[in-house]
């Protein structure tokens, strides 16, 4: 067995460390290494959120970057409109497809995005990717349970970056 231990000189008030072998019926001999430990662990850099304004019953959204201090992404976001929310075409009244090349082209992080259709969408996780499929209702002018073509998107472990599945 071996194990670390410290204590505290009251006298100097330092802290002494200690490596602790016990063992029986040995040699006495012991090889050990010792390693840097690892750098302390940093919180991460979000990106400054622009001001918006909009109008009452209209939605506000926007994209929150987080990177650690070489710049790495540390986590990937999924979103989803809700089924009935209204989008940025009723509110702007603007060609769907507009909307998507502004949002991509404003939003470096952004992989992917659809602003026209509504639906949900379901995370599965494994130890080597996490997976999401986003599901799109085919109407929301009537009730209806027929959905639309889907789309799908993983990260896979270590990755932290999304692509198109």
């Amino acid at each position: 067995n071996v194990w670390l231990s410290k204590t505290r000189n009251a006298q100097t008030k330092q802290v002494q460390y200690w490596v602790n072998f016990f063992d029986a019926n040995s040699t006495g001999l012991y090889n050990a290494q010792f390693a840097v430990p690892p750098a302390a662990a940093h919180p991460p850099v979000i990106q400054s959120i622009p001001e918006h304004t909009t109008r009452e019953q209209l939605q506000v959204s926007f994209l929150v970057e987080a990177s650690s201090l070489d710049g790495k992404p540390v986590a990937a976001e999924f979103g989803v409109h809700s089924v009935t929310s209204p989008g940025y075409e009723s509110a702007l009244a603007a060609d769907p497809a507009v909307i998507r090349a502004a949002l991509l082209q404003s939003s470096p992080g952004m992989q992917w995005c659809d602003t026209s259709r509504r639906g949900y969408l379901t995370l599965s996780f494994s130890a080597a990717e996490t997976r999401c499929d986003w599901v799109f209702m085919d109407t929301i002018k009537t009730v209806s349970l027929v959905t639309s073509a889907p789309q799908a998107a993983v990260v896979k472990r270590g990755k932290r970056k999304m692509t198109l599945a």
